[in-house]
Formats: C-alpha cells, structure tokens, sequence
C-alpha cells in the first residue's frame, strides 16, 4: 500500500492513466481504513478470548494504519474532492487571467479516446476560499505576496502589469506550485488590484497542467498561500 501510494504523489501528472492511477490509490487508503478499524476490532476480540498472537495479523494492521496516516498527514483526505474540475479561482466573475489558454498549458496535450471521458470543461470552478482583502498599499501587498511565495518554497515564473499607474496597481504574477517532495504541481496565477493606499484585493487561481481531475489539489493549493499570506500580514 505505501509503495502504491509514493506511486500516486510522485507519478507524472501528464501520463495519460495518471488520474485512474491517483483515484486507485485514494480508494485503497480508504479500503485501508477501513482495514485498520477491522484490525483494532479483531485484536480486542482475540485479547478477551485470549486466543494467540498472530505476527501476520499484526504487519496487515500496521500496514492499515500506515497508509491512512500517510495520506492524511501529506494530503488529508478533507482535501480530496472528485468534482469534475481542474481550473479554481477566488474569483469566478473576473478571475486572474493565464497569458495561454488550457490547450497550450497542458504538458501531454495528446490522449487516446478511451481518456475523453474525464477531460474537464474549459470552466473556471468557485474555490472554497475567498478573496483576500489586506490592509495595505498595493505595493506593501506586492512585497508581502512574494514573501509568501518565497516562504512556501514556490517559484515565481513570470509577471504582467494590467493597466497599473502611479496610482493603482494591478499586477499578476505567475506561480509554480508543488507539495513538499512529490511531483505533484500546479500553475497559480495571482492577482494583486489596488486604487488605495489603505487597502489592496488579491485573487489567486489555479490550474494542474493536466487535463483531468485534480482531485482537490487546486483547492489545496489556493488555500496554502491565502493562509502564508495572512500569516505573513498578522506578522
């Protein structure tokens, strides 16, 4: 089971079974909790019948165990979400814009027809997080967006000025994502709108460069940097 599941975060996205790969996994780790639960059951029964230790049904029940706390501790099975979606935004009525459309941002952009099924609609999803609104300037919220960035251990790859001025401020920045040692990514796009002094909006989209489900990464992803941004604005 551990063996399948560095298979799921560290297989490339862009290989065309991945998601029937990385959907496989999820549902054993499921299977597997269940096994654990049936594990801790069957132990406390053997104890009060004190019937004999058995090593073998022990590895099975460690084996349980270790792949629940294996996924929950680097994804967290809250996080998982079977939506069909791979494009999320904080904003929906005017997301922040990717200088290619997803044609062009897709790493395998060739699929056999048995795959058809699960590409996604070119639609851009409701993230569960909100917009941000800092209390700042938008230059203050320029530096502390790449603090946060920077803090996360992401790259920024590109930026673009939307039509800023000496007095307002509309810049997107262009983002590769990843999670910790898998290879997991995800390109974000963030949005930093400001006409004020006291305050700035930031918006913050994500999309994997693949064109299948993304099983709630997305929605990971946006949710890691809105929280480092809000810690690194308390600070």
């Amino acid at each position: 089971m551990l063996v399948l599941q560095l298979i799921f975060f560290n297989f490339p996205e862009s290989y065309p079974s991945a998601f029937l790969i990385n959907f496989t996994i999820v549902v054993l780790s499921v299977l597997g909790g269940f096994g654990a639960i049936l594990g801790i059951i069957l132990t406390v029964n053997n104890k009060l019948e004190r019937a004999p230790f058995v090593v073998e049904k022990l590895c099975i029940f460690l084996a349980c165990i270790a792949s629940v706390v294996f996924i929950e501790v680097l994804y967290g099975f809250e996080n998982i979400n079977l939506a069909v979606g791979n494009d999320y935004s904080t904003d929906i009525t005017n997301p922040p814009q990717y200088q290619t459309n997803k044609y062009e941002r897709l790493d395998l952009k060739q699929h056999g027809s048995i795959l058809l099924f699960m590409d996604d609609p070119e639609k851009v999803l409701r993230a569960g997080t909100d917009s941000l609104v800092l209390a700042m300037s938008g230059r203050d919220s320029k530096l502390l967006v790449k603090r946060a960035i920077n803090k996360l251990g992401w790259i920024i790859v590109g930026r673009s000025d939307d039509a800023s001025t000496d007095k307002v401020v509309n810049e997107t920045y262009r983002v590769l994502a990843s999670q910790g040692f898998t290879t997991l990514r995800s390109d974000l796009v963030v949005r930093i709108i400001s006409s004020s002094k006291d305050y700035s909006l930031v918006d913050i989209r994500s999309s994997m460069p693949d064109m299948r489900r993304d099983l709630g990464f997305n929605e990971l992803m946006i949710g890691e940097l809105s929280i480092k941004i809000r810690e690194q604005a308390a600070s």
